[in-house]
């Protein structure tokens, strides 16, 4: 299956699985349209191939405060705007099959988030869309279990794929509201049994910017 994997591939002119590293930034969540445009364009100027923001945002708890309200619809339609005005491409987060269509107007990728990498469903849907997709690893997932999730994407002909580690769930105790620790043995370990490309998102593991 993954054969056709080896070779390097581009979305939105971007090569993946090449000589470069392509860099992906932006906020968690998209708050406005002028900040999310603002943003994109300091992304970009800042040597960055893709814009990331959220316009659905999973918690570990229910209770959101105003700076944790998702902007859905609305902020989606605010990152369409970015990639238009700043003249990069877009990767955001589907959570439910429903949104499926409207994030895939907008985004060059479509993320599958920790939250969700063994929601097979989901993945095969959205590889039936023909988006390139970016797997995060569950903080609690095997490389066995991660790479089973990406074969449900695989086997509806998706051939362009990105496995992202983010960060596993450890007792460590640096802080009590520290998160996760990032998994960088995961890196060569899936290197030496996928040719599928693979991204490190450090933000939720640094958690402290000054970290």
């Amino acid at each position: 299956v993954h054969k056709f994997l080896n070779t390097p591939f581009k979305i939105s002119g971007v090569e993946f699985n090449g000589e470069s590293i392509p860099v992906m930034a932006g906020p968690n969540m998209v708050e406005s349209e002028e900040l999310i445009v603002k943003t994109a364009k300091a992304v970009k100027e800042a040597g960055a191939s893709f814009l990331r923001g959220g316009a659905f945002k999973p918690l570990s708890f229910p209770y959101r405060s105003e700076k944790y309200t998702e902007t859905r619809e609305e902020g989606l339609k605010w990152l369409g705007i970015a990639r238009e005005e700043a003249k990069i491409p877009i990767i955001t987060e589907l959570m439910e099959e429903k949104f499926l269509d409207v994030v895939c107007d907008v985004t060059d990728i479509i993320q599958i988030g920790s939250r969700n990498m063994q929601n097979y469903p989901l993945i095969t849907e959205s590889a039936k869309s023909g988006k390139p997709i970016m797997l995060k690893r569950h903080y609690g997932a095997s490389l066995r279990d991660w790479l089973g999730a990406a074969e449900y994407a695989l086997l509806e002909g998706c051939d362009k794929i990105i496995l992202c580690e983010r960060g596993m769930s450890t007792p460590h105790t640096h802080r009590a509201t520290s998160r996760f620790m990032l998994d960088l043995q995961v890196i060569p370990a899936a290197k030496e049994i996928t040719s599928i490309p693979l991204a490190s998102d450090p933000s939720h593991a640094t958690f402290w910017r000054k970290w």
